[in-house]
């Protein structure tokens, strides 16, 4: 923690004159061990100590080491440097080169020292360097006393003045009170008369929360994700780099869709609670081996699956929004879902993530014309390699909507077959159970083809069709046509 703490709240100047006073340390002529340990015998028994510190809770911890450090820093003025020649190694004292070079570097670092302390003013606990990328980005590094202790309440008041915001929902760890700083307030977890947690967390009530930086962080919570939602999004405005100011709207969501693999990570009344609606659909599926697009990815929801391993809070990248789906989900049309909630700690509920999906066009890689199989469903198209190698296992997606509500199980097969009909490999499958149907909802079923090792090369044909569970009846379409059928080479 302290050697962090070091290295991204200690200004770049300062650490940059520090390895040039190391560096003339090595080069240049040394006093006697007894004067070296004189300066240097406290800082590194101190920095030694809080490597084993329990309490890390602070810069300030670290304060006592500046002074060595700025006397020390004196080295760069009055260097001499030893080189080596053909001879005996000499020393150059006061080497006019090193002296002109020194004090220039000393003159830079100290005006960027300066300029870095006057553009912060008067928010100096903010202060991270640019290894953070700066006060504006060092909460993702640390929180509590490294960026927030309450002290941008005058500038809050001064924005909802600025902007007649009104009341804000304020989320502070703080043991006063913000009116008497003018703040207009509701609060919200962890603050003195709020809930523990914040209500409807994986769906905020719409209006205008100031959430600080320590709190967003979940340091003074007894669920340290309860402001996750907030994290996955760009605040409205910063307030003192420390303090975030977000406007939210009033959620258009209609569902939602989880995932029964490892397990289900949400009750029916988590989904209530979390996101302030009894009135939302849920559904269950099998996300190992399908996916569902309720009205076809027309309405918005969310998506959520547990994430069991995960054991800390984060700060989320673009990257990560399909981290925790299967590797065969990475091909499908998701590039509008959002990462939404993150909640690492176990408790009553598994650690579990939820996705915004907002609402997208969902379409197969290869469309056909809508193929409609007994008036129920319609084949939209497929995903499937080029070409596939003796041995090899391939995955081949299958596009559904749904028609109307079938009336008995069923199975959506997928056969990879020869010239003669005769299936070599066989995917069958549904992972949407039809309970979970509704009208003009998008199935995409996942079938694991195993190409046997001795198939001959050539072009085999891919049969996409339904079969009814307790008969094993096939399902056909107006045309009399059972199967949609696609070609695939296997190469040797």
């Amino acid at each position: 923690y302290f050697p962090v703490a070091f290295l991204v709240k200690t200004p770049l100047p300062t650490l940059l004159a520090l390895l040039l006073s190391l560096l003339t340390l090595v080069l240049g002529r040394r006093r006697s061990l007894r004067d070296e340990l004189a300066l240097a015998l406290f800082p590194l028994t101190y920095a030694a100590f809080s490597l084993t510190s329990t309490i890390n809770i602070g810069y300030r911890h670290l304060l006592p080491l500046l002074p060595f450090l700025f006397v020390g820093l004196g080295r760069i003025r009055n260097c001499e440097l030893r080189i080596a020649s053909r001879g005996p190694r000499t020393l150059i004292p006061n080497s006019q080169f090193l002296i002109h070079h020194s004090q220039f570097l000393i003159w830079g670092l100290t005006i960027w020292l300066a300029i870095t302390v006057a553009l912060l003013s008067p928010h100096y606990l903010t202060f991270f360097n640019e290894i953070a990328d700066g006060p504006g980005e060092g909460y993702r590094f640390l929180a509590d006393s490294n960026t927030d202790w309450g002290q941008t309440l005058k500038a809050l008041a001064d924005y909802q003045d600025a902007h007649n915001l009104g009341p804000v929902q304020l989320s502070l760890f703080t043991f006063l009170d913000p009116a008497a700083y003018g703040v207009e307030y509701t609060p919200i977890a962890p603050m003195a008369g709020a809930p523990p947690v914040l209500p409807r967390r994986f769906n905020p009530a719409p209006g205008v929360y100031a959430i600080s930086a320590t709190t967003l962080d979940g340091v003074p919570l007894p669920l340290p994700s309860t402001y996750d939602w907030f994290r996955h999004r760009p605040p409205h405005a910063r307030v003192g780099h420390a303090t975030f100011v977000y406007q939210v709207p009033e959620s258009a969501g209609e569902w939602v869709a989880q995932c029964t693999q490892p397990v289900p990570p949400l009750t029916s009344q988590a989904i209530v609670e979390g996101f302030g609606s009894d009135g939302l659909r849920q559904i269950a599926f099998d996300c190992e081996q399908s996916w569902v697009f309720p009205a076809g990815g027309a309405t918005p929801g969310w998506y959520a699956r547990a994430t069991p391993g995960i054991d800390r809070l984060r700060w989320p990248t673009d990257s990560e929004h399909l981290e925790w789906w299967p590797e065969w989900a990475r091909h499908l049309p998701l590039d509008a879902l959002h990462l939404n909630y993150v909640q690492p700690t176990p408790g009553d509920l598994p650690a579990f993530a939820t996705w915004e999906w907002p609402t997208a066009a969902v379409a197969p890689p290869t469309p056909v014309a809508p193929v409609e199989l007994e008036g129920a469903l319609a084949f939209l198209g497929v995903a499937l390699p080029e070409a596939a190698a003796p041995g090899a296992q391939i995955d081949v997606l299958t596009y559904w909507r749904v028609v109307d509500l079938p009336a008995a199980p069923l199975s959506l097969m997928l056969h990879l077959t020869g010239a003669d009909g005769v299936p070599i490999a066989v995917g069958d499958g549904l992972g949407v159970p039809i309970d979970q149907w509704q009208v003009s909802d998008i199935i995409i079923q996942r079938h694991r083809l195993s190409v046997p090792e001795d198939t001959p090369a050539g072009v085999y044909q891919v049969r996409a069709g339904v079969y009814w569970l307790d008969t094993m009846e096939r399902w056909y379409s107006v045309s009399g046509q059972a199967d949609v059928i696609f070609s695939l080479e296997v190469d040797q």
